[in-house]
């Protein structure tokens, strides 16, 4: 082994076990390229942008990992363009990447293709990365100034382990930049407390350990990382050694724990829909909540049996509680298609899948 290769695999190690610490370093060039920090919601889409989509994410691997070489475009509101930005405002989305229509032109995102059928304004502000409770904040953020007649409320399934997050490192090894705020739910499920994005300016998130504390109460995902982590250096350390590496942990058992919180963060879910509603009575808007799938999950959702799902129950309660809100499954949709491969680029819907989503929420409207 040639000197040069030796320290290029002396360097990937370095990085991978530096991605095992609590608060890996951020350098500067990272940061400066993460241009979506937002003091209020952790990061959002800036607006008038035009670029190469990525991911706003350290990786462990490259810095900052490439998420495909389609075009993202946003307008003066921070949405994704419009395809008819002058006509009446009908429908605004909010939600995550799944939402936003990642890896996608912004001709072939859901609201483009819905905004065909209905010749109205639909806008997109959908963005990477976010749990529900993002979504709902950004909400609170922009509708004064992008009002809509009806409101869509997104979110894939691992939304609740998202949304009790204010560190992702915690929850996703790497994705060190990605500072939340988050509810939580009071005792007894008597509403929620807002706990608000702890960085004062873009800057401290090359000092994060400053925020140890914070984090720590904070994120429900601490004791989950902690366990893991010793997991982890004996994984990287029988890697070094043997080049063989221990699969005793599955992705299976990681998607587990991640849609555990359906189930242990109800009150959480029902409580974000609750001012969900109360918003909508507020500005009179009509409320619609989505439900989205990543392929594995869609698997899911098509073949355990009925009402087995990890979401199921939360969304039937929810259902009952908040007749106002229409609940649409997007697996209903996309259920018909044997050819998943139709459906999925990568881990996000292909226009073929959009436009199916699009034609079942207009059969709704």
């Amino acid at each position: 082994m040639s000197i040069r290769s030796l320290w290029s695999k002396v360097g990937l190690y370095v990085r991978r076990f530096s991605m095992l610490t609590e608060f890996p370093v951020v350098h500067q060039p990272s940061l400066k390229e993460w241009a979506s920090w937002d003091g209020f919601l952790g990061w959002t889409n800036r607006p008038n942008t035009r670029k190469v989509d990525k991911s706003d994410r350290l990786s462990w691997r490259e810095g900052i990992s490439t998420h495909g070489s389609v075009t993202f475009s946003t307008d003066e509101r921070g949405s994704r363009i419009c395809r008819f930005p002058e006509a009446r405002n009908e429908i605004s989305f909010y939600g995550d990447s799944f939402c936003m229509c990642r890896g996608v032109m912004d001709h072939q995102t859901i609201q483009w293709l819905l905004a065909g059928k209905r010749k109205t304004r639909i806008s997109n502000y959908g963005v990477g990365n976010y749990g529900m409770d993002q979504s709902f904040l950004r909400l609170t953020k922009t509708y004064h100034e992008d009002p809509s007649e009806i409101v869509v409320l997104a979110a894939t399934t691992v939304t609740l382990a998202r949304s009790v997050s204010v560190y992702r490192h915690y929850l996703e090894r790497g994705n060190v930049l990605a500072v939340k705020p988050r509810f939580k739910s009071l005792p007894g499920g008597n509403g929620l407390e807002l706990i608000n994005y702890p960085l004062q300016e873009k800057g401290d998130l090359a000092r994060l350990r400053l925020y140890k504390s914070f984090f720590r109460e904070n994120d429900e995902h601490f004791p989950h990382w902690k366990k893991e982590r010793r997991h982890r250096i004996r994984n990287q350390i029988l890697t070094s050694l043997t080049g063989l590496e221990d699969s005793s942990r599955s992705k299976k058992s990681e998607d587990d724990y991640a849609l555990s919180f359906w189930k242990s963060e109800l009150n959480l879910f029902l409580g974000i829909l609750q001012l969900f509603s109360e918003l909508s009575q507020k500005h009179g808007f009509r409320p619609f909540f989505l439900l989205q799938h990543q392929p594995k999950s869609l698997e899911n959702a098509l073949n355990l049996p009925a009402g087995s799902t990890p979401w199921h129950f939360a969304l039937e309660s929810a259902a009952r509680r908040f007749p106002e809100i229409t609940f649409i499954d997007e697996a209903d949709a996309l259920r018909d298609e044997e050819d998943h491969g139709k459906l999925y680029c990568g881990s996000h819907h292909t226009k073929f899948a959009n436009q199916l989503v699009a034609n079942y929420i207009n059969n709704f409207l």
